[in-house]
């Protein structure tokens, strides 16, 4: 009897033992799971984080590619120089409502056998500048200039010139100024205005 007792002890210590086993099995099996999800989500996350200063990147590098892109366009957009006609005497006459828009309008005039080119530009002030496609600085490159809301930019140097300066600021990279003069709803140009500026297109 006491060894039937011992023998079932025994057997009960065991199988407790067992079962023991078994739970700390399922624990760590569990643990373990939890730990790879830990890890896989770890990843995720740092590769995510990674990536996030190359898309800045990209996005920046777009941005001044855009920007570049567009520079060179209007840059290298070749004008259009419309003829004026001209009136007694070899002056220019441009009827004011064709210029007067907002727009700068681009023209040439064939003095003495060189290709004068200027343009007119309404300012916000409700006056029409007046000026040679050139300045004294840049003009050997024949690059002149190209509007810019209302401005005028240098095709060659990049200054920006707003309407109100133009034909009032004399030298240096300013547009050749021209006076011209309102009559009857007429834009004139004196010939001698445009002889002058020949110098800047030879």
């Amino acid at each position: 009897m006491s060894a039937n007792r011992k023998k079932n002890q025994q057997r009960a210590k065991a199988q407790a033992a067992a079962r023991q086993r078994s739970r700390q099995g399922g624990q760590t099996s569990s643990s373990g799971g939890q730990s790879a999800r830990e890890r896989k989500k770890a990843q995720f996350t740092t590769a995510k984080r990674s990536r996030a200063p190359l898309y800045g990147i990209v996005a920046v590098v777009a941005v001044i590619a855009l920007t570049l892109g567009i520079a060179a366009l209007a840059h290298g957009k070749k004008q259009q120089f419309a003829q004026a006609p001209t009136v007694v005497g070899g002056d220019v006459s441009i009827p004011v409502a064709r210029v007067n828009d907002g727009a700068a309008h681009f023209f040439s005039a064939d003095i003495g056998g060189t290709t004068v080119k200027y343009f007119v530009m309404k300012a916000p002030d409700g006056t029409l500048r007046t000026a040679f496609d050139a300045c004294d600085v840049c003009f050997p490159y024949k690059k002149g200039y190209h509007q810019q809301g209302t401005s005028m930019q240098c095709n060659n140097c990049g200054r920006i010139f707003p309407a109100a300066q133009i034909d009032v600021q004399r030298g240096g990279c300013n547009p050749g100024p021209i006076d011209a003069k309102v009559k009857a709803g007429q834009l004139v140009i004196p010939y001698s205005q445009l002889q002058a500026g020949t110098r800047l297109f030879l």
